[in-house]
Parts: structure tokens; C-alpha cells; sequence
């Protein structure tokens, strides 16, 4: 039994939520809730839903309620006591909250920002929203939303402590104008923009501020603020600021400048007989790609042709619509880029994108942890659409992922509270709209779609979803490690099979389709990851050996490996480019 306060009123029992009714009776709910384990005397119920004016029948209508709920909720929930009644204490979102809250305090700042990302994801809405404005509710509601703006800027002091100072520009500001008067956000503010070179723009903000607490408070910006701007205006070394960087077709030719540089480098070490390592896009030679970028692969070559630069830890990235689409994990962001300008344009992903698809016309962002999907125009990065996934018993955190075409929708998720999780499917029939179809618990991984089926991949296995029918197998990959949620690989169709990346064991997996079979293990590097088909190959990015590899899908062998240098994480095919995303 687990009741849900962060936001409306909710109440889930093995995974089913159940139905609360409504008005007094879902009030009458929460304020027993507010006092678990105490008795509430009758009079003191009363008065919390009616007021000074209770009716005359207020007494036998108190018992009514008390009987709904009573057969709402499981056996012995409700009970009574002398001259009132008693809810036993059960689970809550907030106790949830308030316990990853505690946690985040005491980690470092990578993985306390991780955890506040998912106490943060509980919340759903305004808190107790069924009685915000029920005097008896005044109190704990305060209590809540004050801890929520705590955790908030505890997660905002760990990004920026991880270098995330850009990305958070936006969303601090929104939060300032919500909170004009609050110095912790406005001090998160002027340090997001000066570590992200915009000094002058910090140095406003600050005046800004003053301008507000002198008007409307009548006093000066406190010692924080004061001292901040200070450091900026110094440009203090300890206020640490990003370096600016450059993009798309700036990149490209930078890069072209150094392969001539590279060129008479070579020459000279030829004829002076001195060794030198290369960092260039030659066939066989190092490459040295900067991270948290796009490498982009011309296939005729295998040469790199450009590295462009995008947000903080690329992740995915797949190609539609006519452009490529990387996700930004820790940035929280997806950049658009343009083919033929190789620019990078910049827009927010939701609150915890963990990965991302294209179909024409559409893109669909996956948020892991929210268990939401969202459907984005592909021309203005404006989101039209969320769609809400309900897992059967499952936690708020998680590791979802998407696949799309015309028709349908195909989504997989895995909670986070054990090494593998549980994992879930859905299909969303975007013909003929409804909720998601729930599919089954076998598999929780990344997904790809081919030979009119979708192939989910799970710790071990490898499902197969016919498209029409919805008809599963299972097919099992041997993998003698265990791997936690998010390591298990990708997953492509093409050339009469599906192709499955053993992030353990340096392998990739050929499973023949007619048979579903597993016919071949090619050696692909140390932890190879991503996986695409095109070009009349199959491309794999080794994320521990810095390599992506092609494949012969006729001799089942590596025919070219290219060294990024970097980590490599995804790549995707199109525009007759491979398109590899580089942490």
C-alpha cells in the first residue's frame, strides 16, 4: 500500500491505484493522513471538512465517508477509536522524497544531483492539490513545497559543480522570476552566467536584484550576493569559468586546417626519421575527437569530416527528419543538427531525457525517470504532447527507452531500485489514439524496429514483438556477467538479421531473423555500445576503446576501425554520414 500526496490525492495497492471518490471524502483521506497512526476524534474531522457551519447531518455523513474509503482501501486501513478513527501509517511519495532528499546531502556531486533528479521526478503537482486550500492542510503544504525549493537548489549547486553552468541558465531564470526576491537562486543565477562567459549579463542581474530588494524590501543584496559580484568583477579564479566553444562548420574547418598542418608534419618527420603519432581522420591513424560532440564519418572514406561540438554527455542520437538529433544527458537538452551547415541548434528535452526517436515529421523524447514521453515539433523544438506511463508496481526512477515510425510507438522501461530492475514494454497506436498497451515485463532496453517487428533488449535476451500481432519471443544471448540497467547494449536490423552489441564481453551478437538464432559473436573491441546499419554495413561505437568499427555483414568481419580517442557512445546513420556521438 503506498499513498501519493505530491500533487493530487493518490492511493496504489499492487500496482493498481484505487479509487478515492471525491470532494470531502478524498479530504477527509488527507487529513488522516496528515496525523497516521494518531486518532482523530470525529469533532476534529468534522471541523477539517466543514468548517464553522457544519451541517446537521455532518456526523452520518462522516460515517459514510469513512465506509467508502474503508472499502477502497485494503482490509484494517481505517480503523476506529474512541470518539474517532485511526489510518495506519503507510508509505508516501513524500517520505520517498524526503529520503533521497537526506540521501543526495551526503554524496558527491554527480551522484547527488542523479538522486535529487529522482526525488525531484516524484512530484506530480502542488502538494495535498485535492485541499490547498483547506486551512488544516496550510501548514504541511508549506513544509513541502519549502523542501522541494531546497532540493531544487541542492540540485542546481551539484550541477554546477559539474559543469553545467550553460544549460541551467534557462531554467534559473524562470525560477528567479518565480522567486524575484530569493538571493540563493539569484546568486545560482549570476554564477550560471559567468561560467557560461556572460559577465556583463551576470553583472545585470546583480543590479536587477538590488533594484528589487531595495524597492520593495528596502534593503541591500546580502553578503552571498555582494561577494559574488565582487569575485565576478575581479574575475576571481575561484568562480572557475567554462571555456567558450565552437561548432558545426567552425569546426570543420579548423579541422581541415589542421590535417594540412598535419601533412607537412608528416613530411618533415619522413625525411628527418623521426616517429609521429597522428591525430587525423586517415584510415588507421589516431583521432583525437573533443568531447561532448558529434564525430561525423564520411562511409566512401572512413575518415572523420567533421566533430561538432554539442551539450554535455551526448548520449543517443539518431537521424530523421532531415537532420541529426543528439541527446544531451546531463544537460538535459537535444541539438538539432543541419547536414549541410554541420550547426548545432539547441533546445530543452524535458526533465530526465534518457533517450530520444525520429519519425517523419516528429520527434520523441523518452524521460526516464518521469515515465513520460513527449512528443516535440521537429521545426520549433516545442513540445505538443505528453504521454504518461503508469509501470505495473513500479518506482518513480527509471531507464526508458523509444522507437517510432508512422504508426506506432514502442517503449521500454526499467526501474532503478536493484541491479536489473523491473522491466516493461507498452505500444502506443498513434492511428488510433489511447493509452499505452501495456506488453509484458521481459524487457527493459534499448529498442529498434525492423522485418515488422519491434526487438526490445533486455540483461540476457533479446525480445521480438510481432508488429500486427503482437505475438513475443524471447531469445537468449549468452552473456556470462551480470550488467546493470542501461549497459546491456543496442540494438539494429538490417541484412536478414538483428544485430545486438555484449557490452561485457567485446562482442556483437548476429541472431538470423527466419530462425531467431544467434549465428555469430564478431569481436567489436572492449565495450562496444551502439549499433546502426547502413552503407551497406553495420557500425558499432566501442565506448571503453575509443573506436567505432565496421562491419561486413557478408564476411561477418571488422573491415575498418576508426579512433576517435574520445567515448564514443551511439551513432546513427543518415545522409550517406555515420553520425557518433562522443562523451
Amino acid at each position: 500500500m503506498e499513498f501519493r500526496i505530491l500533487g493530487p490525492l493518490e492511493a496504489w495497492h499492487d500496482g493498481l491505484e484505487l479509487e478515492l471518490g471525491a470532494g470531502r471524502q478524498r479530504a477527509l483521506l488527507a487529513l488522516l493522513l496528515l496525523h497516521a497512526d494518531e486518532p482523530v476524534s470525529s469533532e476534529q474531522l468534522i471541523d477539517g471538512l466543514w468548517g464553522e457551519s457544519p451541517p446537521a447531518s455532518a456526523t452520518k455523513v462522516l460515517h459514510n465517508y469513512v465506509s467508502q474509503l474503508r472499502h477502497a482501501l485494503p482490509a484494517e486501513a481505517i480503523l476506529t477509536r474512541d470518539f474517532g478513527y485511526l489510518i495506519r501509517a503507510a508509505p508516501t511519495d513524500a517520505d520517498d522524497f524526503e529520503r533521497l532528499l537526506e540521501k543526495a546531502r551526503r554524496q558527491p556531486p554527480r551522484e547527488a544531483a542523479a538522486t535529487l533528479r529522482t526525488a525531484l521526478a516524484l512530484w506530480r503537482g502542488p502538494p495535498l492539490a485535492d485541499v490547498a486550500y483547506d486551512g488544516w492542510a496550510q501548514a504541511e503544504i508549506a513544509r513541502l513545497e519549502e523542501l522541494r525549493l531546497a532540493a531544487l537548489k541542492e540540485r542546481i549547486d551539484a550541477d554546477l559543480n559539474n559543469g553545467m553552468a550553460a544549460r541551467l541558465v534557462p531554467e534559473l531564470e524562470a525560477l528567479v522570476i518565480e522567486h524575484p526576491l530569493h538571493e540563493r537562486l539569484r546568486a545560482q543565477l549570476m554564477l550560471a552566467l559567468y561560467r557560461s562567459g556572460r559577465q556583463s549579463e551576470a553583472l545585470a542581474s546583480f543590479a536587477e536584484a538590488r533594484h528589487q530588494l531595495v524597492d520593495e524590501l528596502g534593503i541591500e543584496p546580502g553578503p552571498e550576493l555582494q561577494d559574488l559580484q565582487r569575485k565576478i568583477l575581479a574575475h576571481d579564479p575561484e568562480l572557475g569559468p567554462l571555456p567558450k566553444r565552437t561548432t558545426g562548420r567552425a569546426a570543420r574547418r579548423k579541422y581541415g586546417r589542421w590535417l594540412g598542418a598535419a601533412g607537412v608534419l608528416l613530411a618533415a618527420a619522413a625525411l628527418s626519421g623521426v616517429g609521429l603519432l597522428v591525430f587525423g581522420g586517415f584510415r588507421g591513424s589516431r583521432v583525437v575527437v573533443v568531447p561532448n560532440s558529434v564525430a561525423v564519418i564520411d562511409p566512401r572514406t572512413n575518415r572523420l569530416v567533421a566533430d561538432i561540438h554539442v551539450g554535455n554527455t551526448p548520449s543517443r542520437v539518431v537521424y530523421g527528419a532531415g537532420a541529426a538529433w543528439v541527446l544531451n544527458a546531463d544537460d538535459r537538452t537535444i541539438c538539432r543538427i543541419d547536414p549541410n551547415t554541420d550547426t548545432a541548434t539547441t533546445f530543452a528535452a524535458g526533465p530526465d531525457p534518457t533517450d530520444l526517436a525520429a519519425a517523419p515529421g516528429t520527434l520523441w523524447v523518452m524521460n526516464g525517470y518521469a515515465r513520460q514521453v513527449l512528443r516535440v515539433d521537429p521545426s520549433t523544438g516545442a513540445v505538443d504532447e505528453t504521454i504518461g506511463l503508469r509501470p505495473p508496481g513500479g518506482d518513480a526512477g527509471g531507464f526508458g527507452y523509444i522507437a517510432a515510425d508512422t504508426g506506432a510507438l514502442w517503449l521500454s522501461w526499467t526501474n532503478s531500485t536493484s541491479a536489473y530492475g523491473e522491466q516493461f514494454a507498452w505500444r502506443v497506436d498513434l492511428r488510433h489514439r489511447g493509452a499505452p498497451r501495456f506488453l509484458g515485463t521481459h524487457a527493459g532496453g534499448a529498442i529498434a524496429l525492423g522485418a515488422g517487428s519491434a526487438w526490445i533488449r533486455g540483461p540476457t535476451t533479446l525480445l521480438r514483438i510481432d508488429a500486427q500481432t503482437l505475438q513475443q519471443s524471447q531469445i537468449t544471448i549468452p552473456m556470462p556477467e551480470a550488467f546493470p540497467p542501461g549497459n546491456w547494449g543496442d540494438v539494429a536490423v538490417g541484412f536478414g538479421s538483428a544485430w545486438t552489441s555484449d557490452t561485457g564481453n567485446g562482442a556483437l551478437w548476429r541472431i538470423d531473423i527466419p530462425t531467431e538464432e544467434p549465428t555469430r559473436t564478431i569481436p567489436v573491441g572492449i565495450a562496444p555500445n551502439g549499433v546502426a546499419v547502413g552503407d551497406q554495413s553495420v557500425w558499432v561505437a566501442d565506448s571503453a576503446g575509443g573506436t567505432v568499427s565496421r562491419i561486413d555483414p557478408t564476411s561477418n568481419k571488422v573491415v575498418a576501425t576508426i579512433t576517435l580517442g574520445s567515448v564514443p557512445r551511439d551513432l546513427a546513420y543518415g545522409d550517406g554520414l555515420v553520425w557518433v556521438s562522443v562523451d
